[in-house]
């Protein structure tokens, strides 16, 4: 392996924690694009009762990109800080430590997001009360996005800015 090698490997690794993180942010921006229309006055009613059927299949899918995504990116991070942290700059491996925390931040939002998924979910007397989860859905995942998804992905994007070098 050469030393060009190496660097290519090393800048991807120092990448990765960014790379992952934005597709998480990009997920997040896809769920609220797709539940936000349920939100809507003009589709609300009609699309109570259609929420049970359609989210759980729409769910199963993001979940798995979510479950996978900030534990990936917050083991890059690590991965950068501790076994090839010795080359970082202390305010590069702030940023990616700062990135890994927000990044585990994000399971925080877990329990009480899954009580509202519950919600839109139930299928006894479909109506108003999933159409209303959707908007508590909303503002929770804006929150989330705001306090933890948001800076995590600045602070890997920070990272990368000043850990990357190219030849």
């Amino acid at each position: 392996m050469t030393t060009t090698d190496l660097n290519l490997g090393l800048n991807l690794l120092r990448l990765a924690p960014l790379v992952i993180s934005t597709a998480s942010v990009m997920c997040g921006i896809d769920q609220t694009t797709a539940i936000r229309p349920f939100a809507q006055p003009a589709l609300a009613k009609a699309g109570g009762p259609v929420l049970p059927h359609w989210f759980p299949g729409f769910f199963d899918r993001t979940i798995a990109v979510v479950g996978a995504s900030y534990p990936l990116a917050f083991g890059t991070a690590l991965i950068n800080t501790w076994k090839y942290g010795a080359t970082l700059d202390p305010i590069t491996k702030y940023f990616y430590w700062a990135g890994m925390v927000f990044s585990a931040g994000h399971f925080l939002y877990g329990p009480g997001a899954m009580k509202i998924i519950a919600r839109i979910c139930e299928k006894e007397e479909p109506g108003s009360k999933n159409t209303q989860a959707t908007h508590e859905w909303l503002a929770m995942n804006f929150i989330r996005m705001l306090t933890v998804d948001g800076p995590g992905w600045i602070m890997y994007f920070c990272a990368v800015l000043s850990a990357v070098r190219f030849p």
